[in-house]
């Protein structure tokens, strides 16, 4: 059996396959992870371990000590950020500056992805909102970084519970500081995700997306060029074993 790992900072997500059959997938809090990969997996195969990880190194080598305890693990692979993978080049000067998780989005993306296009704008919508643009040429050529849907939301509203209390009895009947700070947030992702499809559309690029924010920026999108692909990291961390990237 082979399990992918993709762990970030506060969650992983994994998947399974045994054979070429998904045998399993999900995502957790770190701190449940490896209970319930226990309820999921049986203990006595052997079990070839896939990791992507932007976590530290501490918190990955505490997770492998911990699958090597309580699993027949007979193999790990670590995907580590390089200046290439397979066809891709990434345009990061020092390549372990660019998190993992980016480069392998890519890699799968531009590998599954591009078609008929002349290249590929992964959008991943997790925490934080990232943007990257690799051409035709397999060259990361630009890249962005924003607060995420959930990240812009929570930091507003931590600035605004005094005034919410302040306004609790207001005669505005359907008006509240929530309702605005919602319709707020949501506004600046939809735009921001429209500016990003129409440079997409007029470079006549593919627009990939993934993360657990992917549905909220498939609604802000409406063209053909677009496609979500939720195991996107997974995919390119696949790739990458295969290919011998990492250690």
């Amino acid at each position: 059996m082979i399990l992918q790992l993709d762990v970030g900072n506060t969650r992983a997500k994994w998947r399974v396959f045994d054979g070429d059959r998904v045998f399993g997938r999900g995502a957790e809090l770190q701190e449940d992870l490896l209970d319930v990969l226990c309820q999921q997996l049986p203990n006595d195969e052997d079990l070839s371990v896939q990791v992507t990880s932007v976590a530290g190194n501490r918190s990955l080598e505490d997770l492998i000590n911990s699958l090597k305890c309580r699993f027949n693990v007979s193999s790990i692979y670590i995907a580590r950020s390089v200046k290439r993978m397979g066809e891709v080049e990434f345009g990061y000067k020092i390549p372990e500056h660019q998190g993992v998780d980016r480069c392998l989005a890519m890699l799968a993306a531009y590998s599954k992805c591009l078609s008929d296009y002349k290249g590929v704008v992964v959008v991943d919508a997790g925490s934080a909102l990232t943007v990257d643009v690799v051409n035709c040429d397999g060259k990361q050529v630009d890249g962005y970084i924003a607060p995420g849907y959930s990240m812009l939301r929570n930091s507003l509203l931590g600035q605004t519970s005094k005034i919410e209390d302040g306004y609790a009895n207001s005669d505005c009947e359907g008006l509240s500081t929530l309702r605005c700070v919602n319709g707020g947030v949501s506004l600046m992702f939809s735009e921001l995700i429209k500016k990003i499809e129409r440079m997409a559309v007029e470079s006549k690029y593919r627009l990939v997306i993934t993360g657990g924010d992917a549905d909220l920026v498939s609604e802000s999108v409406s063209l053909d060029c677009a496609v979500s692909v939720p195991d996107l990291v997974l995919d390119g961390l696949a790739l990458a074993q295969k290919q011998g990237v990492g250690l």
